[in-house]
This record gives C-alpha cells, structure tokens and sequence, in this order.
C-alpha cells in the first residue's frame, strides 16, 4: 500500500488507566508509520496514578482537558489541542491489531476526497480477553439495544457483508464507502475513530455540547454523510466481569442520556419515532423471553465457535434492567423535584 500518508493527531481521553494505556501506546508505537507524522495527545481527566507517566515515557503531550466527569467534553478539549490533518480518537480501552493499522484507517482518505472519516468494519478480539470482552466484539455493539434498534456500528461476525443502516456507494478490496442518511444513523464515532479535522472545524458547539455521536449527526446536517468503513477490526476492552460494565452502562445513561438530554441531538432511543418505539418493545420481548437472544447467539457460534456468543441473553437481561432502573429513578426523581416545588 503505497500513499502519499496524511499526518495524524492521535486522540486519547483517560483518567487513572495507567494498565491499559501502556498497551494501548506500546501498540500506537509499533505501527508501520512514519514517527514524524504522528502527534500523540493525552487528554487527562485528573489521573492520580501513573497515567499521565505513561504517557510521556511514549513522548505524548500531556493536557490538563479539566471535565473529570465527562470525557466526552475532553474529546472536544482533544480536537482543539490537535494540530494534524487526521483526528485519530483511540481511547485507551482500545488495542491495535497489527503494525498496518493506521494506514490502512487512513487509506480511504487519500484514495476518496468525499470520505469525511473511517471507522473498522468489526471490532476484534483476542485469545486471552475475557469472555465478556469477547462477547461485545462478536456483536460488533457494546448495547444490544442499538443492536436490536438496528444502529449498531460495527458488524457481528455472524455477518458476511455489510448489511447494517447506511448505503454502499461502493467497495473496494480495503473498504465501503458507505453514506448515512438521518433517520438510520448508527452509533458511530469512537473506539478507533478518525475524521479530517478541516470537517470537524465547521462544527458549532462546545465542549459540554460535544458527544461523539451527536457531533456526526450535526455533520450529517451539514451535508457530510460519506464515511469509509475499513475492512479491518479494533480491539475495545471494554469490562472484564459483567457487574463492572453495567454498572458503568448505568453511569453512562445517567450522564448522557438524562442530565444532558436537553442539549442531545442524537437519540440511540427516540420516543417519538415509531420505528424506535416497535424497536424497544421488541427488545423488551426479546429479552424477557430470551427466545431470540438465544437464536442469535447459536446462528452466531455456528459462524465462530466461541462460548462467549451464549453470554447474548444474560446480557439483553441486564442491560434491560439497568436501563429500566435508571430511567424509573429518572422519573421519580423528576417528579420529587416538581413535588418539591409547589
């Protein structure tokens, strides 16, 4: 693969993750890339262990983003740091597969002008992950929610070819070309993520404003909608046991699904879209049955032989609790609060 290589800014939000930042830089450090073209940034949150340490042994300029609560606003402290043509988001959960990886995320971009920014067709995974790790990449979503709301961005690997929301332009023997339209728009944008920063410049918000899907919807809007989806893979360690991540799942959804609502432009859920609607009550059928769950996970062992497939009802189960806990406190927080008022 030879090509003229753009340079790149590699983008990394963290607080106190000193274990797998240091994989995650062993590998940024090992690609087959030009060193001079690359600009490593670590977005600190106010890590009190050795993360910020980290970060330098592997020559990464180090900013204080302040927001120690909401990494998605040092994602925007992160773009606006950045200096090169490429934005690379590469949290510190997420481990490169090989030395070729970076220039094959950014092969679409010198091959095809109209590509605004590149994401892996899959995620992947490893001999030694856990099984839930295993679990999310061979669903290709870390929520079986926008898997059964059909926005999930990444392909199962019970799938062959693309067959998610979005239409293909074209293909090529590295990648789709692949345009989203607002009403199916998937969750896109994080876990080995990169965008021409000359887009990212024609954004209108702020850093509190700024959540990584919300802001490719907002592009959306402005008539950038061509994305190339590499036909390669991303490793995302996102939880090692099961209580670990829906607890952080609830987190998530109190953050910014609830106290950040009003200023939310994309919605994984939109009540008021009918589609979205019939969408979660599958769900909930679903995962109080476990009936489709279970299908799902057997069509998928039968594609790859991995266990961590039959994790699938366990999960929708949990994720519908934490998700059904949340948004019942939710309301009746809401509603003490109105209470206290009169």
């Amino acid at each position: 693969m030879i090509m003229n290589l753009p340079t790149i800014s590699i983008i990394t939000v963290a607080k106190n993750c000193e274990e797998s930042l240091l994989e995650c830089y062993r590998r940024i450090d090992s690609q087959d890339y030009p060193k001079e073209k690359i600009e490593l940034l670590l977005i600190d949150g106010g890590s009190c262990d050795g993360t910020k340490e980290v970060a330098k042994k592997y020559s990464a300029r180090v900013v204080d983003g302040g927001y120690s609560d909401n990494q998605e606003a040092r994602r925007y402290v992160g773009f606006c740091e950045a200096k090169n043509d490429i934005l690379a988001y590469i949290d510190a959960d997420n481990l490169l597969p090989d030395v070729n990886w970076l220039k094959e995320m950014v092969h679409p971009f010198v091959d095809d002008a109209g590509i605004i920014a590149t994401q892996t067709l899959r995620y992947g995974y490893e001999a030694n992950q856990t099984a839930l790790n295993k679990y999310f990449a061979l669903f290709g979503a870390c929520d079986p929610v926008a898997f059964y709301l059909g926005k999930a961005d990444r392909l199962p690997w019970f799938s062959d070819k693309w067959n998610l929301s979005g239409k293909i332009e074209k293909e090529t023997d590295l990648y789709y070309k692949i345009n989203f339209e607002e009403n199916s728009f998937p969750t896109l944008g994080c876990n080995g993520f990169l965008v021409r920063r000359k887009v990212f410049e024609s954004l209108e918000c702020t850093a509190e404003h700024f959540l990584h899907t919300d802001v490719l919807f907002d592009l959306l809007q402005k008539g950038f909608y061509s994305y190339g989806i590499v036909k390669n893979t991303v490793i995302h360690a996102t939880a090692n046991t099961y209580r670990q991540f829906i607890g952080k799942r609830m987190r998530y959804m109190q953050t910014h699904h609830q106290q950040l609502g009003a200023c939310r432009r994309y919605k994984v859920f939109d009540s008021k879209k009918q589609k979205d609607t019939v969408g979660i009550l599958k769900f909930i059928l679903f995962s109080t049955t476990g009936i489709i769950p279970l299908f799902d996970s057997i069509r998928g062992y039968l594609k790859v032989r991995e266990r961590a497939w039959f994790l699938h009802p366990f999960v929708c189960i949990g994720f519908l609790f934490a998700y059904g806990y949340s948004s019942i406190a939710h309301i009746f927080s809401n509603w003490r609060n109105r209470k206290g008022l009169l």
